[in-house]
């Protein structure tokens, strides 16, 4: 009794399989529509990405029609169908390198410079880390949820903008045509994650709502659980770094809340004050800023950090009191700025150096 209540019917599975894969005299339409939507959201991607709009970047998250393919290589797993899981991952490979090539020539047709510095919202996405492993495998199960309940379908905008699909893979497609190959590589990385983590879930809650047909054939069965393994393989795979690098940002985070405790008590009475803090692993970035009357600009024309600092403001005695609190070697790197005011100037002007 429990389980045919697990199993959908012929119908209901027929009907959400229509959904996915698009055969015969179906597929040349759905091939046009697919990448004349698929350009529309990489351009627009691309475009939000160089002006640094989340606006635009998220307009291009919701006509993306990436999940489509995606939910269709997850139910092609769960029906044991390896042929057509094939065929969907050779169109996901497909639509992958048309997004990435699309937006890598994106710069040549607006003639970006390749030396500008790099948009936050392009910045953003070179960063993942679990929490966006997390953010796809909820939205693999919230996409998955929607197909077998079309009641939910008002929610689907949401899933759309809660996951990165196109813009990370366009930030990559950026990145490499500005030669940050390191950075590019790690916006893939972000997609690449979202992928597997969405057909994984995906897959699962299709198999949870009796989406695979109960029948008694070894070799069926060993093809969906082989897929389903695989599957889970890929996100171990990505999880295992991800992983370690959020540990390190979480050690990073702590590092930091130290090292600007010692640095305020290093700084003392002194007319200086933290601009920017920054840890990455073993380095400590440290940004000060000097507080100076606008009369010193005609005084004193010396343009270094030493003279404003008082004797025992050593950076060997700040690194010695930061390598003994955190109890590692950490090598630290030091600027500053100057920030003149006067009595009629309520906000100063900034001189970095």
């Amino acid at each position: 009794m429990n389980d045919s209540r697990r199993s959908m019917s012929y119908e209901q599975r027929r009907e959400i399989l229509n959904q996915l894969f698009f055969e015969r005299e179906e597929r040349m339409p759905y091939e046009t529509q697919f990448y004349s939507l698929l350009s529309l959201s990489a351009i627009i991607a691309a475009i939000g990405l160089m002006a640094d709009s989340s606006a635009v970047v998220i307009g291009a998250m919701l006509i993306s029609p990436l999940m489509t393919p995606i939910l269709a290589f997850a139910a092609s797993l769960v029906m044991g169908w390896p042929v057509r899981a094939s065929r969907v991952a050779m169109r996901l490979f497909w639509a992958t390198v048309f997004v990435f090539a699309l937006a890598y020539l994106m710069p040549l047709v607006f003639r970006v410079p390749v030396n500008v510095v790099i948009p936050d919202q392009i910045l953003e996405r070179t960063n993942p880390t679990m929490g966006e492993l997390l953010i796809g495998l909820c939205a693999g199960i919230a996409a998955a949820y929607i197909l077998v309940h079309k009641e939910a379908s008002s929610a689907l905008p949401g899933v759309a903008i809660s996951v990165a699909l196109v813009p990370p893979l366009c930030a990559s497609g950026l990145l490499a045509h500005g030669k940050e190959y390191a950075l590019a590589w790690e916006a893939f990385f972000l997609y690449a994650t979202n992928l597997v983590a969405i057909i994984l879930t995906a897959g699962t809650v299709l198999l949870l709502t009796g989406f695979k047909p109960r029948v008694r054939d070894l070799k069926f069965n060993l093809r969906v659980a082989g897929g389903m393994t695989l599957a889970t393989f890929f996100v171990v795979l990505v999880a295992v770094p991800l992983c370690i690098r959020t540990f390190g940002d979480i050690r990073d985070l702590h590092d930091r809340e130290v090292s600007i405790s010692i640095i305020s008590d290093w700084i003392g009475k002194n007319s200086v004050e933290i601009a920017k803090v920054e840890v990455e692993d073993n380095i400590l970035h440290v940004r000060l800023k000097v507080n100076l009357p606008i009369e010193s600009l005609y005084e004193n024309r010396s343009t270094g950090l030493k003279p404003h600092l008082s004797p025992e403001m050593t950076i060997d005695a700040l690194k010695e009191r930061v390598t003994a609190e955190l109890n590692k070697e950490v090598d630290i790197t030091l600027k500053g700025s100057f920030s003149f005011w006067q009595s009629t100037c309520a906000v100063p002007t900034d001189c970095y150096f």
